[in-house]
């Protein structure tokens, strides 16, 4: 799909890159998931541990997007899609989490400015994810 919408990369570095940052952002987006549906008896101890272990990655994230404007730089890339969907998700589970990362924030506010996202965003088929099945915990 990435390649049919040349969201995939120009050359084979660009490629492998789009790869390792689509790792990385999957590791954020299900690890956020599961903090998630945790039971809310043990929540705030599996958000502490969470947060410790993903400081580091958002720290390194934070460095890589310093004077880009998509993953690619000027080019926008399936990756950036779904480290905006991990990072929409971390706000979502820790409105504060992402203050201090003033790249990261800059870069959610750009995926949201993007005019078909920022269509969807506003319309009536948008539906603030994760949705209902990630946020009720017993």
């Amino acid at each position: 799909m990435g390649q049919k919408h040349k969201l995939a990369g120009k050359t084979e570095k660009e490629s492998l890159l789009i790869d390792i940052l689509t790792h990385e952002a999957h590791d954020l987006v299900i690890n956020v998931l599961k903090c998630m549906k945790c039971p809310k008896v043990i929540q705030e101890s599996v958000k502490a541990e969470f947060l410790a272990k993903f400081e580091p990655k958002l720290q390194e994230f934070e460095d890589f997007m310093k004077e880009k404007q998509f993953t690619l730089g000027e080019d926008l890339s399936y990756a950036d899609f779904l480290l905006y969907t991990g990072l929409d998700y971390l706000r979502y589970y820790d409105a504060q989490v992402l203050e201090k990362y003033d790249e990261l924030k800059n870069y959610c506010d750009r995926m949201e400015a993007l005019p078909e996202l920022d269509k969807y965003f506003k319309s009536d088929k948008f539906v603030r994810a994760p949705g209902p099945m990630f946020v009720k915990s017993t």
